[in-house]
């Protein structure tokens, strides 16, 4: 307590003496909301390049300041070899050579200084620090352009708002003329025609409209990277309850992750949850007032189930898992016992969704062969049997249907089909994308389902709703498809009087057999953001904040809600990764500037620059390394390991195999110092790779003759869809196959070695790229006869199994 008053204390001081004592040139004001974050506005230094230029940076004091140094970025873009694009600063006295003695006057004062005297050699983006070193005028005349432009911009947003304020005071008279015709007593014209809600109403116009009262649902999709229940709903279901933006409940899409038995004990997920785990998610609901919808699949999507052998037969196309056939009673067996234990394990739940979205349904089962019903009328009569199952398990439960089937022409168009599903359910009509298109918008089917259906839903996506293979929720295309939505449904096209609640979407895979896409902590911005858009129909001011205090705040909701939101150092991890990568592409990508895949090839490179790039390179692999320590800490308090590896294994793994391959071909051409005369291509290399295919060949055949010969035929036809792209090796081939028939093949080629090394490690890339990883030694003993091996072996008198394994 003492403690936390003295670091009180010791912000106010501070606070107070920016505000008696301002640092020329530099304007820090303290949030009305929060003393720790300060808004700052730092004016570019005289005889700076910088000069006439204003840019704003944020601070932000930590829990643990002044033990620890603020956090400090650049709001305002800005060429400077020491600020990245994200406005990230490099400045020492913000890193190992902080000390509480410090201040926040005196950080302020180092970042001025920085913008006075710019230091390419301690550089934060290699970019601006090259064209610095290069050609130091042609940098600041970058940065004068750019201040140019800042200083143009500002007076003309001056003059635009004038403009608007004019507009404003216009308005007003226009209004408050309409009110002095309208009435006749001067008096209460006066008293009333101005009155402060006139105004504020006029304001809201301005900004938009909003709908708090819809009921508002959110998706929880468990078919991929489903959290640890004790870990998560408790938490994430009392922040929904407390952040008091119209969140009525959760649909919650199960798949595999439901702890099934009886005839159904073997389909689940390994690591699925247990009936207490889905007790306390119930518990958990009932608490914090959450209801709880169940989202089953009845019909596509079941590929969860489809994909074993013991369900194959199910299939409506034997050779796809997706969709199941009408054409069997089986089908219904199973899933009625999906649906009651389904329903048993939710008592409370009077609404389910049974899905049967993306159905194409093909009536290849042989069991469809003497169907004499169309597809269309196949699919009304599936459904009517799964509500008939569900109102025999429950009979007062509401049922939810996917409607992008129903929405086709061949059901709006055909009144009987639809009303044979009148008041039965009640659908759910999606769209993901940030502008629908006018098929969409003026589909008859939204005049036509409120006469069949009595209640009809609506879905948009706060994640997963734009790409199958993303490691952070792209938050904007998210607020943007809700922003669509609420612009939709409150136009004349829309018949909203049957509208009942909207479900914000939340996807971790497109379906069962698509990788993870973004993790939910991340997409906790977009979630907010998108809540926010639908009750208020405006954008967050500020869509760049990162840290979940000031998203909280900018909500006009108490901070302290943070406390409670389940794995939020994992959005804050995975954003530092992302940054992380991004500096490791980019680094990549200079290298393979510096020695493209040609150069590499032939050694032909420049070493002293590689040297720097790959010192720089080894750097950012040992932050890599210590980032994936730190999220893989964080990922294990909320999912299990198979989440975290399949995680890792898509998001990092593949750049930690481009920096080790590039540290592995680098490292063969280090201690070259003399190099060919051009060309660099020769004739011999024709030969060198015709031996590299011949390895490859020898590799793969048989050691017997007899049995090489009766393999020859197709082992060609392999190697030439092989090497189908290379004329060089294509034109080769046919020759290659009958040497191998030749005792003494050796005189029949001439191998140069001239860099066998880079030659070795090449062939070795290839073979594990074509044939899989290796284990024991690179070729097999089996694959080439004694005499063979005995050839491969002298030609430098080299062991080829040693070399391997030093390699």
């Amino acid at each position: 307590m003492n403690e936390n008053g003295a670091l009180t204390k010791r912000i106010v001081k501070e606070s107070a003496r920016l505000q008696q004592e301002p640092v020329p040139g530099i304007i820090a004001i303290p949030d009305d909301h929060n003393a720790r974050y300060f808004k700052v506005i730092i004016d570019g230094p005289s005889e700076s390049p910088y000069e006439g230029g204003k840019f704003k940076v944020e601070l932000f004091l930590p829990d643990e300041y002044p033990m620890a140094p603020p956090k400090v970025r650049f709001m305002t873009k800005l060429y400077h070899p020491n600020i990245d694009k994200l406005g990230r600063i490099c400045l020492d006295i913000l890193k190992e050579k902080w000390s509480p003695a410090l201040q926040i006057r005196t950080v302020l004062l180092s970042i001025q200084a920085l913008l006075s005297a710019p230091n390419p050699d301690d550089f934060l983006d290699a970019d601006v620090a090259e064209k610095w070193k290069a050609d130091e005028k042609g940098a600041k005349a970058i940065v004068m352009a750019m201040i140019f432009g800042q200083v143009i911009f500002l007076k003309v947003r001056r003059i635009i708002q004038f403009l608007i304020c004019l507009l404003f005071i216009i308005l007003i008279l226009t209004v408050y003329s309409s009110w002095l015709l309208k009435f006749t007593n001067a008096k209460k014209i006066y008293d009333n025609a101005l009155s402060k809600q006139t105004l504020n109403d006029i304001f809201s116009e301005q900004l938009g409209f909003g709908r708090s009262d819809l009921a508002k649902y959110i998706h929880l999709d468990l078919k991929g990277a489903p959290p640890k229940a004790n870990k998560f709903y408790d938490s994430f279901f009392n922040f929904l309850q407390n952040l008091q933006m119209g969140v009525k409940g959760v649909l919650i899409e199960y798949e595999d992750t439901l702890p099934l038995h009886g005839n159904l004990a073997n389909i689940s997920h390994h690591a699925a949850y247990t009936k207490s785990d889905i007790a306390l998610i119930q518990e958990a609901g009932k608490m914090h007032r959450i209801d709880i919808i169940p989202l089953i699949q009845t019909f596509g999507h079941l590929e969860w189930i489809l994909k074993l052998e013991r369900f194959k037969s199910y299939r409506d196309d034997l050779s796809l898992p997706t969709v199941i056939s009408p054409c069997i009673n089986e089908t219904y067996i199973l899933l009625e016992d999906l649906l009651q234990q389904t329903l048993d394990m939710h008592p409370n739940s009077n609404i389910i969704h049974i899905g049967c979205d993306e159905v194409s349904l093909k009536y290849s089962n042989p069991a469809c062969n003497e169907a004499s019903t169309s597809i269309s009328e196949q699919y009304v009569n599936h459904i009517r049997r799964i509500v008939d199952i569900v109102h025999k398990i429950r009979p007062e439960c509401r049922i939810l249907i996917w409607d992008d089937i129903l929405r086709a022409d061949q059901f709006v168009s055909n009144k009987r089909l639809l009303n044979q599903l009148k008041g039965l359910v009640e659908p759910v009509s999606w769209n993901y994308f940030t502008e629908f298109d006018n098929n969409y918008k003026f589909s008859s089917a939204w005049k036509t389902f409120p006469k069949f259906f009595t209640n009809t839903w609506i879905a948009s996506a706060f994640k997963g709703g734009l790409h199958r293979f993303s490691m952070k929720t792209n938050t904007s295309h998210h607020v943007l498809n809700n922003r669509e939505w609420l612009s939709f449904i409150e136009s004349s096209t829309f018949q909203k009087d049957s509208l009942s609640a909207v479900i914000l979407t939340g996807w971790s895979r497109f379906d069962h057999f698509m990788p993870l896409c973004d993790l939910l902590p991340t997409a906790y911005p977009s979630l907010l953001h998108s809540l926010f858009m639908f009750n208020t129909g405006q954008y967050i001011v500020d869509d760049s904040i990162y840290n979940c205090n000031d998203l909280i705040v900018s909500v006009n909701k108490d901070a302290r809600l943070c406390e409670s939101l389940p794995g939020l150092s994992i959005w804050s991890g995975i954003s530092s990764l992302s940054v992380l990568l991004r500096k490791i592409q980019n680094r990549l990508k200079i290298l393979n500037t510096i020695a493209p895949p040609f150069n590499r090839k032939h050694s032909f490179i420049r070493r002293h620059e590689m040297h720097s790039r790959l010192s720089e390179l080894k750097f950012l692999e040992k932050d890599l390394a210590t980032t994936k320590q730190i999220l893989n800490r964080r990922l294990m308090e909320l999912y299990s390991d198979d989440v975290i590896e399949e995680w890792f294994e898509l998001y990092l793994t593949p750049t930690g195999n481009e920096i080790n391959t590039i540290f592995v071909e680098f490292a063969l051409v280090d201690n070259i110092t003399t190099w060919e005369r051009r060309p660099l291509v020769k004739n011999e290399e024709k030969r060198f790779m015709w031996f590299h295919l011949l390895l490859q060949v020898l590799r793969r055949m048989p050691s017997d003759e007899s049995a090489r010969s009766a393999r020859r035929s197709d082992m060609q036809s392999e190697c030439k869809r092989t090497y189908r792209g290379n004329a060089s090796i294509l034109a080769r081939i046919d020759d290659c196959f009958p040497i191998l028939h030749e005792k003494h093949f050796e005189q029949k080629i001439s191998i140069p070695f001239s860099n066998f090394d880079f030659f070795i490690v090449n062939l070795h890339h290839k073979l594990k790229e074509l044939y899989g990883p290796f284990t024991g030694t690179l070729w097999s003993g089996q694959s080439m006869s004694a005499a063979e091996l005995q050839l491969l072996k002298e030609k430098k008198k080299i062991n080829l199994f040693e070399h391997r394994n030093a390699t």
